[in-house]
């Protein structure tokens, strides 16, 4: 089997753009992926990260191959999780309006 080691050295938060929501690279024993943002009807609602087990990144050879990998929930990649921190650029009523 291969090693599922990854070098923390060189790990880095990812700060979601849109937002300015910064995530730490590790949660728990799994790995930030990446982030976004949910808008809906022009309201920034929560920015998101998605963290996946040791062996996406292993098997990942490039940014393209990284997406594809997280998005695979079989039993190579047999723990995912995401993140949600909400936004609050837009009053209740606005939000509920805008998730309704």
């Amino acid at each position: 089997t291969g090693s599922t080691q990854i070098p923390e050295h060189g790990l880095q938060s990812i700060e979601e753009r849109t937002t300015s929501i910064t995530f730490a690279p590790k949660h728990k024993n799994l790995y930030l992926v990446g982030a976004g943002v949910r808008m809906k009807a022009g309201h920034k609602i929560y920015a998101v990260a998605m963290y996946c087990s040791p062996s996406v990144l292993i098997r990942a050879s490039s940014p393209v191959s990284l997406a594809s990998t997280a998005r695979s929930f079989n039993t190579v990649n047999p723990k995912t999780t995401f993140i949600l921190e909400m936004v609050y650029s837009a009053t209740a009523h606005d939000i509920a309006a805008a998730i309704a």
